[in-house]
């Protein structure tokens, strides 16, 4: 499968299942390249249906306001240097949320994005896995900087230099990180480098 239709395929990963649906089938798919996991809409139950494992945000983001506003100055450009990272370009008008694209001479690229598509944060990636487990090619919890985390996608691109990273940022805001790199040398390159860009984001976000 070629890289472009692998990035297509990681936009629902962050949003509603209702939002990456096949209205005919009821079969998630792809929008575009920013992630991939489907969103979840409130319901009426205990908890909006949340699963019992899906974890909590205990220090949410400050002032997320100001990234939202400017989603590049979650990595500041001497973070973005330290990681090999030398250009910045902004999308705060992004249909699926404010959106920063960060990327290097050799094309690797790392992109975040504030989904605006998952009003139940973290705990809505973890009810989308409950529902619609099938959609997932993997899925494996992690923490970055103290917050909770989920590596996930639709298809299993790691080998290929892609990797597709939630993070729970506060109890309603996910960030995406979504990684492409050209040269990876095994499977897990591509997720280390997007843990260790979306550990960035999340401590620079802490201190306000």
């Amino acid at each position: 499968m070629t890289r472009a239709l692998m990035l297509v395929a990681a936009v629902c990963i962050g949003l509603t299942s209702a939002a990456c649906s096949n209205d005919e089938d009821g079969i998630p798919v792809g929008g575009d390249n920013i992630d991939s996991t489907p969103s979840s809409t409130p319901g009426n139950g205990a908890d909006d249906g949340v699963p019992q494992n899906a974890p909590k945000v205990s220090n949410p983001i400050p002032n997320l306001e100001k990234y939202l506003q400017k989603p590049c100055d979650a990595i500041p450009k001497e973070q973005a240097r330290q990681l090999g990272l030398s250009t910045a370009t902004p999308n705060p008008d992004h249909d699926n949320g404010p959106t920063c694209e960060f990327a290097d001479e050799q094309g690797n690229r790392v992109t975040i994005n504030f989904n605006n598509k998952q009003p139940l944060g973290i705990a809505g990636v973890y009810r989308n896995h409950e529902q619609i487990p099938q959609f997932y090619e993997y899925f494996e919890p992690t923490e970055v900087a103290g917050f909770p985390g989920v590596f996930a996608d639709s298809i299993d691109g790691r080998a290929d230099g892609l990797c597709n990273l939630a993070v729970g940022i506060t109890e309603n805001q996910v960030l995406t990180v979504t990684v492409s790199i050209r040269q990876a040398t095994g499977e897990s390159d591509s997720c280390k480098f997007a843990k260790k860009a979306a550990e960035t984001a999340a401590t620079t976000m802490s201190r306000g």
